[in-house]
């Protein structure tokens, strides 16, 4: 068997030390990309009244589809850690029929998201928010 010298000890410790510095400061983190994510919004009818219990679906990427629904005022809001995205797709659909003012027609908008602050690591990727106003078609009455 074969021992290694102090020569090539003493090279490969050499070689350590000239890596770069930053390579040993960092800490590594593991696992999946995520972002503080906030989609406000406004739902109203064609007549800009606002529409209570749309429903406001959303992927959230981390556990699949997610729901809320819009206030007495028309408002909903979507908060939560999320897969990162610089745009959010929100499929709005009425869910109670003639219950809140007729029967409005489902429909699909991308929110564009902005970027707010600074993530904290490799998997933080900060804070974004989103802001829409979306107008719901009534389904004319046969």
């Amino acid at each position: 068997m074969k021992t290694s010298t102090p020569f090539f000890r003493l090279a490969f410790l050499l070689g350590l030390s000239s890596c770069s510095a930053a390579l040993f400061d960092t800490v590594p983190e593991y696992g999946t990309p995520y972002a503080e994510l906030e989609v406000r919004g406004l739902v109203t009818d064609e007549d800009r009244q606002p529409v209570k219990g749309i429903a406001v679906v959303y992927d959230n990427l981390n556990d699949g589809p997610d729901t809320v629904y819009t206030a007495a005022d028309g408002r909903f809001l979507i908060e939560g850690t999320m897969f990162p995205r610089e745009e959010m797709n929100l499929v709005f659909r009425d869910v109670d029929g003639a219950e809140n003012g007729g029967t409005f027609q489902t429909r699909s908008v991308d929110v564009n998201m902005e970027q707010v602050a600074d993530g904290q690591g490799l998997s933080d990727y900060g804070r974004f928010v989103g802001e829409t106003e979306v107008v719901l078609k009534r389904v004319p009455e046969e």
